[in-house]
């Protein structure tokens, strides 16, 4: 491709996500000010530029993704001003919004403050409301959404794409404890498909987090880490390189374990203290596996990191001890808390007996600014969920249900979309429904309501089967 060809993309892709910007904007102003307030200016006159350079390319929806024309907008740093918009398309039933160059400041500003407020009961009829103001205007063209088909190779793929990742960590791992210097290039390339993935579809790999093999935990553990990383990196807005980085040393921050016995990490029963003090080298040793590696190019210091820092805890009160304190690495403070949850969320190694999503978060939180960083904590419970994938629900209608992805719209983060295990009185159901807990009836009252956490593991549901 011509050099040219990339400068326009480039350029075009910078006015579509500007436009983002700026139309999330005047949505939040219409939330808050309404339309008679001066803050409206310089957000319109910014979309005025834009549109003028755009020439009226549409911005459109597609799948889980926002487009100008046919160029795929990427959001790394302004992530939620897209997840919002994309949520306000959806309720309203938008499938592409064209502003053409001449159009009216009061009525796109109308068109806002609608589109911007209230949900509809239903998208056609927010829909059609949107479509009778911007027909004031013929430089204001809406289309609808069409009905997407269900995408089931979306979930194979992703499911093609974690076993790449355990087959990836397996060559690692069984270098390391032969000690030899594993080549890095099967992992760097399933890290670049899991960043890929995670922009298409974030629930799909966040379901798979799921599973639980206690027979290949290592791996497992790996692979979760690395996707839970990763979904924490995204919320930050990383580049894509930085992304990339992170997931590397997230799939390998437990690479000191290749020299582990792996009598001892599949051990049922708790460790001796000999065993605990083999276990708590691993962060050392990961290092130096980490200067072992083929194909470790300049940012090999941030894989050390990873290995180094993921058990020494904010305060340093972890391991390993040094005997100055030094600031923990970005990649360090994520790799902990994403380390920690699929821990607590697996029962292996640190926490015999798995506990709830629910639970597991609520630890971070009341360890936050002590072992966690208070900030990163919170930015990967937006990113995981109030109700993280997999979490067990009890509606007060009577059904079990089990979390299957995050809300886009973050005003309604407490309204995860659902599967439906048992019907109102607990009856299994052959084939569990999916539901949307903000679905609302006639009256305009949400039809279902959470009433309760659930605990899988004593109710006897493996959730990890509904990710399969």
């Amino acid at each position: 491709m011509s050099d040219g060809r990339h400068t326009l993309e480039r350029e075009r892709t910078g006015l579509g996500l500007e436009l983002v910007r700026q139309l999330s904007v005047l949505m939040r102003l219409a939330r808050t000010h309404g339309a008679a307030d001066g803050a409206w200016g310089p957000a319109l006159e910014k979309v005025r530029a834009v549109a003028t350079l755009a020439d009226g390319a549409a911005l459109r929806l597609g799948g889980n993704a926002l487009y100008l024309g046919d160029e795929r907008l990427r959001p790394e740093r302004d992530l939620a001003a897209a997840e919002g918009l994309i949520a306000a398309f959806r309720s309203h039933g938008v499938g592409a919004v064209s502003v053409r160059p001449g159009y009216r400041d009061e009525v796109l500003t109308d068109l806002l403050c609608a589109w911007g407020g209230a949900r509809p009961d239903r998208p056609e009829e927010g829909f059609a409301v949107l479509a009778d103001i911007a027909g004031q205007d013929h430089c204001l063209l809406l289309d609808p959404a069409r009905a997407e088909a269900a995408a089931p190779h979306l979930a194979e793929a992703a499911k093609a794409l974690y076993a790449r990742a355990l087959h990836a960590v397996a060559e690692v791992m069984d270098g390391v404890g032969t000690g030899q210097a594993p080549p890095l290039r099967r992992a760097k390339r399933v890290v670049h498909r899991l960043v890929d993935a995670l922009w298409a579809d974030p629930a799909q790999l966040l379901g798979l987090t799921t599973l639980r093999c206690h027979a290949a935990y290592t791996g497992h553990h790996a692979v979760n880490v690395c996707v839970l990383a990763l979904a924490l990196g995204r919320r930050l807005g990383l580049s894509r390189p930085m992304l990339a980085q992170l997931g590397m040393a997230a799939l390998l921050h437990d690479i000191g374990k290749g020299g582990v016995p792996p009598a001892v990490l599949d051990k049922a029963a708790e460790f001796t203290q000999d065993e605990w003090a083999l276990i708590r080298r691993h962060p050392v040793d990961g290092v130096k596996a980490v200067l072992r590696l083929k194909g470790a190019d300049a940012s090999f210091s941030r894989l050390a990191s990873g290995a180094f820092e993921h058990h020494m805890n904010l305060d340093h009160s972890g391991y390993p001890r040094l005997p100055h304190g030094r600031d923990l690495s970005l990649f360090g403070r994520v790799i902990a808390l994403a380390d920690c949850y699929d821990a607590m969320t697996s029962a292996r190694v640190y926490n015999r007996t798995p506990v709830s999503p629910e639970r597991a978060l609520r630890f971070l939180l009341n360890k936050a600014g002590s072992a966690f960083d208070p900030v990163l904590t919170k930015v990967f419970v937006n990113a995981v969920g109030i109700f993280p994938v997999g979490t067990l629900l009890q509606l007060t209608s009577g059904e079990l249900a089990v979390v299957t992805g995050t809300h886009r719209d973050p005003f309604v983060a407490d309204r995860p979309p659902v599967r439906l295990l048992t019907t109102t009185d607990g009856t299994p159901l052959g084939h569990p429904a999916h539901a949307a807990l903000d679905e609302r009836g006639p009256d305009g009252a949400h039809v279902r309501h959470i009433a309760r956490v659930v605990d899988a593991r004593a109710a006897g549901i493996d959730v990890s089967r509904y990710f399969l």
